[in-house]
């Protein structure tokens, strides 16, 4: 054991040192890059090569058309999709801090070296211009002027181009500080040029425009790939890869084409299948990075389908699983389990329609490969890469009875009108660190009919607030027991955890009842004890018992229940709580009294709203025992 993680430490050190030389030889040539771009521009744009959609010359985005041209006019008044929700830019805003500001904090990100700006910890989140520098926004505009030939439409795609082209040259700016912004960036770059470059004239200046920014894209991602000796790479290089498969499948005549084709199509192999667990989920135990991570190796792959480096059907299987999995923890109306943070990342985005619906990846991967692909979408995006024959409402999700994905650490349960997840997830792989994972094990959520009652906290921030950051991820903001203020894993930095122990998970299902049974060690080192529970669901409700095995230690337990935020408490004569959501409600009973804390609760990255937390003291030397039912009517 020591002898391999001397050898990985040996490796990593060599690899900063390779990746720091040749980020040395990139900023040293970075004006020559540039130039080379300028000499190049005319001779890679008559050579573009894009693919993506089925038929990008055809104007026939029936079923989604009204939503589309309403979400370019949005933008063409200024607004942008925002972790999920429109927001409109100021009005007075200069075309220099367009790219620059964080527009909710009203701060500005300093211009010069891009790996000289860092983030301002408590002061401003540096996701929000880099959020707009993903140009997400450049898909619907060119969308809408295939549609209509409203000269409007590509009229504000040539401004968001030019006014990035200028303020932004390679390099420079906090645009350029995180090559996975760079990486999403060129994919809605060069796919949205895709759709609406047939409708151009063969002069026109947008062909060298987009060639020039393509070739600079990839000499950055090349020179930045967010790698360390292939021992911790995470979406961020899987971001990087989408970037360089984009910038090669569009213009197959760049100079360094096959090199960055070869090194990405093996790269994308290794990944999807470390990455990638077996049961479907990302390697770091997060609902919805597993969604952004599906979406980034779908459109890589996406990229790669017409071209030497096609990927293999092993790569889109792989993705089916993923695909699955999302779909298995999203319920029918297209909500979904948030486990771990959820940063609200997409790769494209049309409207905030649908926008947290996590099951785009499996209709995707059922499009490209399968024989019985859907003939009607249910996304806009499904419509614009492949067509549709018409607008579908809906589509089933797994009725009832247990799911579990032992590499994730999480199970379901859907059992008459109760549905109920449970956490085990350790995020830890050999030595790696789980950086968006939470202190969340032994877990839970839960609804009924249909309403959310238990829920998991989510991420608000991260730079912006440290301290709510940390707050969302504790253990005190998640439905499980929790000793004093100790953390089940200890926090280093915003991402960084010291690992002190895991979890494991186990399902039984029998007689209408599906019981889970968890068990972590989180706790064994610095307090002597074991925590494990038992999750009881049945179409009468549902029971939490919990013990804990060692000697009992000099630390008071509490045993902690996260409602969401529209949830009403009342309690009755201290052991009982009755939970009211939207006109539904159960009565939640415990063994002893209960009390109302205050909480926080993210709906989206970016937004943190109050919520209540019921606290029920644990005892030690037996078992201790919650239970949640409905409340019947007597008549």
């Amino acid at each position: 054991m020591v002898q391999r993680i001397c050898r990985r430490l040996a490796v990593a050190v060599a690899n900063r040192t390779t990746r720091k030389v040749k980020r040395q030889i990139y900023k040293s040539s970075s004006s020559a890059i540039r130039q080379k771009a300028s000499c190049l521009g005319n001779e890679l744009a008559e050579g573009f090569n894009g693919h993506i959609f089925v038929d990008s010359g055809s104007a026939g985005f029936k079923s989604f058309d009204i939503e589309i041209r309403r979400a370019a006019e949005r933008i063409i008044g200024g607004s942008f999709v925002l972790f999920g929700e429109w927001f409109d830019l100021p009005r007075d805003i200069t075309v220099e801090d367009e790219w620059r500001t964080d527009f909710v904090a009203g701060y500005r990100f300093p211009d010069g070296p891009y790996d000289a700006i860092k983030p301002e910890s408590g002061v401003a989140d540096i996701k929000v211009p880099w959020e707009y520098g993903r140009m997400q926004y450049l898909l619907p505009l060119a969308a809408a002027f295939r549609q209509t030939g409203d000269a409007r439409f590509l009229d504000c795609y040539r401004a968001k181009v030019g006014s990035f082209a200028s303020v932004n040259p390679m390099g420079r700016g906090v645009q350029w500080t995180c090559t996975m912004e760079v990486g999403i960036r060129v994919f809605n770059l060069l796919s949205s040029y895709e759709l609406l470059r047939c409708g151009l004239c063969e002069d026109d200046p947008m062909h060298t425009v987009i060639a020039e920014l393509a070739f600079c894209h990839g000499e950055h991602i090349w020179a930045n790939l967010e790698t360390s000796a292939r021992l911790q790479e995470n979406n961020h290089y899987i971001a990087d890869l989408l970037g360089l498969a984009a910038v090669v499948a569009a213009y197959p005549n760049l100079p360094k084409a096959r090199k960055w084709g070869e090194y990405t199509h093996n790269e994308l192999m290794r990944c999807v299948r470390k990455q990638v667990l077996d049961d479907g989920c990302c390697f770091e135990r997060s609902t919805r990075y597993t969604r952004l991570m599906g979406e980034m190796l779908f459109f890589a792959g996406k990229c790669f389908a017409e071209t030497p480096y096609k990927l293999p059907a092993e790569y889109f299987e792989r993705l089916s699983i993923l695909g699955r999995f999302l779909d298995a923890v999203t319920n029918k109306d297209g909500r979904s389990l948030q486990v771990g943070d959820n940063d609200s990342g997409r790769v494209v985005c049309i409207s905030p329609e649908r926008y947290d619906d996590l099951r785009l990846v499996s209709r995707l991967v059922d499009r490209e490969i399968g024989p019985d692909a859907p003939d009607e979408a249910f996304f806009a995006e499904e419509e614009l890469l492949y067509g549709a024959s018409g607008r579908v409402a809906c589509f089933p999700s797994w009725r009832g009875g247990a799911r579990t994905f032992y590499d994730a650490g999480m199970a379901l349960a859907r059992y008459g009108d109760w549905s109920l997840g449970f956490f085990a997830s350790d995020g830890f792989v050999d030595e790696s660190e789980p950086g968006h994972t939470h202190n969340d094990k032994l877990s839970f959520t839960l609804g009924f009919k249909g309403v959310p009652f238990f829920v998991d906290p989510g991420s608000g921030v991260y730079t912006r607030d440290p301290k709510v950051r940390n707050i969302l991820r504790g253990t005190a903001q998640h439905s499980t027991l929790r000793f004093g203020n100790l953390e089940q894993n200890e926090f280093r930095g915003l991402f960084g955890y010291t690992r002190c122990g895991g979890a494991s998970l186990d399902v039984a299902e029998a007689d209408g009842t599906v019981v889970f049974r968890g068990v972590t060690d989180c706790w064994a080192t610095r307090l002597g004890v074991t925590h494990k529970r038992v999750v009881e669901v049945g179409s009468e409700g549902v029971a939490v018992k919990d013990d804990v095995e060692g000697a009992a230690p000099a630390v008071v337990a509490t045993r902690s229940f996260v409602l969401a935020p529209e949830v009403d408490v009342s309690v009755v004569g201290r052991k009982e709580a009755v939970l009211t959501c939207r006109g539904v409600s159960v009565v939640f009973c415990a063994e002893s009294d209960i009390s109302v804390r205050e909480g926080l609760y993210s709906p989206h990255y970016g937004a943190v709203i109050k919520s209540s937390i019921l606290d029920v003291p644990f005892e030690y030397g037996r078992t201790n025992v919650i239970t949640v039912r409905e409340i019947l009517n007597e008549d």
